[in-house]
């Protein structure tokens, strides 16, 4: 049996991208595609908050209804 990689560190964000990263899009397709609805949310504008992954375009924040048991 295959062993689990260990987990990787952690990339901090230290810019701003001018959108998402192609697998961060990739990513968000195929929960939606998979487990349906919600709503993803990639980038952040970076005048917004702390540094964030989100900045970069590699987050996603995925939203569902919990009053929906589907």
């Amino acid at each position: 049996m295959a062993s689990i990689e260990p987990i990787a560190p952690l990339d901090k964000a230290t810019g701003c991208a001018s959108g998402p990263q192609p697998g961060t899009v990739a990513f968000a397709a195929y929960l939606r595609h998979r487990f349906g609805g919600g709503k993803t949310e990639i980038m952040r504008g970076c005048s917004v908050g702390n540094p964030s992954e989100h900045h970069e375009g590699r987050a996603i924040d995925w939203y569902l209804d919990a009053s929906d048991p589907a």
